[in-house]
């Protein structure tokens, strides 16, 4: 590395009791990372060469860095000050001892960073608001595993047109930031669960001030009820053929305030439900689409929002299916089938552990952009996902061995690099969905015998 060799020998680099990536911690702070581990259990009982710190670093570098093996990743941590303190002059770590130290590390550990860092990027950054709410996606998405005896069981294998899929899958739904597409919470269980089972278990992470945004999959009496119990903002596409709504205020062509009547058979199974609640309706054909679209929202004021801007905010949906793009395409590169699965690991308790550090990972990224843009007339979304990814990795492995006084000089150049790498921000999609399928004229390859 041209820089560092360019430093002044004089100037020391800087030392840590606990291990940290620079470019990493000062987006979370260690502080997060030292709570997660008291509140998950995770501390080492004797001194090791993987405490339980680096762990978690590792455990989020994992998913910085999806294509890199154990060997590979802790040879990019070799040599530094932090593991020749503590590793010594030998050789880093075996890929068994990390596979160890992931196990004592456990879940909850992870877990628990991942939701209080969310929480804490949320109030440090700006999102889009709409009538005084902060908008959000709801959405779901899946993700292969590896296909080994104990993930086939725990997370199943998807129904298949033509026999059966070739890999377990995890199922998660999502809440993701409108503005930032930083990941605020989630939920995860086998392919069997449903989105919408899944979306239940999100009650506790809904407060007054979101406006929580929905595709039709999400249209369902007892769910949107027990949202709009919970104080926040609802806007999602309604099944049309399941919709038994009365119109009694005319607000605008194709805007109205209706009488939305519950299905007998939701309030058997909810008996708390009210036989009717009022809704505004909006319906309209986007520009170039061939079909309309009806929303139902709990925004009834048109001076809060118009039928147009509530049209416009239903197609930031779009920006959670990008976030999701980003994560699996870019962060994981799994753009194509010679690359299906997202994670590497083996067992179902650490398949969760990568998970969150996966989203971790995923939610730094977001966040520095968001700083990168920060007090410019710049959005997060107008900048380019990959190329903030390498300019943190290029970041990342220069700090690791830089002296103390360079590193925000370093850190500074790299925000202005992920700034320049500007992109034009795509639309709301008009057009139903549609793929392009390769027939593959290759052989079905069995599993081996375990």
């Amino acid at each position: 590395m041209e820089l560092v060799e360019s430093i002044p020998t004089t100037l020391e680099s800087a030392d840590h009791d606990e291990f940290q990536v620079e470019v990493i911690t000062d987006v979370l702070d260690p502080e997060w990372v030292a709570e997660a581990i008291a509140e998950g259990s995770s501390r080492s009982k004797r001194r090791r060469k993987l405490l339980a710190d680096f762990m978690v670093f590792f455990v989020i570098l994992m998913g910085l860095y999806r294509r890199v093996s154990y060997a590979n990743l802790l040879e990019k941590l070799h040599g530094t000050r932090w593991t020749q303190r503590t590793w010594g002059d030998g050789a880093p770590p075996t890929t068994r001892a990390v596979t160890e130290a992931r196990g004592r590390l456990g879940v909850e550990t992870m877990s628990y960073l991942f939701l209080s860092s969310a929480i804490e990027w949320e109030r440090q950054v700006e999102g889009k608001m709409l009538a005084g709410l902060r908008c959000y996606a709801l959405d779901g998405v899946c993700m292969k595993v590896t296909d080994t005896d104990e993930n086939r069981e725990h997370y199943g294998v998807p129904k298949a047109s033509r026999g059966k899929s070739a890999f377990p899958q995890l199922r998660s739904v999502l809440l993701v930031d409108v503005a930032t597409h930083q990941v605020r919470a989630e939920r995860h269980g086998p392919i069997a669960d449903s989105e919408i089972a899944l979306a239940w278990k999100f009650l506790q992470d809904i407060y007054p001030g979101m406006l929580v945004i929905m595709d039709r999959n999400f249209h369902a009496a007892a769910f949107l009820c027990t949202l709009m119990d919970r104080g926040a903002g609802v806007l999602v596409r309604a099944k049309r053929k399941h919709l038994k709504a009365r119109a009694y205020q005319r607000l605008g062509p194709g805007d109205d305030l209706v009488w939305v009547r519950i299905p007998k058979s939701a309030r058997r199974d909810y008996p708390d439900l009210p036989s009717r609640v009022r809704m505004r309706r909006v319906t309209y054909r986007p520009v170039g689409g061939r079909e309309d679209i009806t929303l139902l929202t709990t925004i009834l004021d048109p001076e809060a929002a118009s039928a147009e801007e509530l049209a416009a905010a239903y197609h930031d949906r779009w920006e959670g299916e990008s976030a999701f793009d980003e994560l699996k395409t870019h962060l994981c590169d799994c753009a194509t089938v010679n690359r299906p699965v997202v994670f590497r690991s083996k067992t179902p308790r650490r398949v969760e552990q990568e998970f969150y550090g996966l989203l971790i990972a995923f939610n730094v990224v977001c966040r520095i952009k968001a700083e990168a843009v920060e007090g410019r007339k710049v959005v997060p979304g107008e900048v380019s996902f990959v190329a903030a990814i390498e300019r943190i990795r290029e970041a990342l492995q220069e700090m690791l061995w830089l002296p103390a006084p360079i590193l925000t000089i370093r850190r500074d150049k790299m925000l202005k690099a992920i700034r320049r790498a500007r992109i034009k921000r795509r639309h709301g999609r008009s057009q139903p969905r549609a793929v392009r399928v390769k027939m593959s004229s290759y052989p079905v390859k069995h599993r081996a015998a375990a």
